[in-house]
C-alpha cells in the first residue's frame, strides 16, 4: 500500500529545509519560508 499522504509532504519539507536552513538564523524562519510566511 502507499504510505501515508503526511509522510510525502514531511519528506519534502525536510529536503527543503536540508537545503535552506544555513541561510536562517533561526529554524523556526526557515520552517516559516516553507510556507511563505513573512
Amino acid at each position: 500500500p502507499e504510505p501515508n499522504p503526511i509522510e510525502k509532504v514531511w519528506a519534502n519539507i525536510k529536503r527543503y529545509l536540508r537545503t535552506v536552513l544555513s541561510d536562517y538564523a533561526r529554524f523556526d524562519d526557515a520552517l516559516l519560508s516553507y510556507f511563505d510566511f513573512n
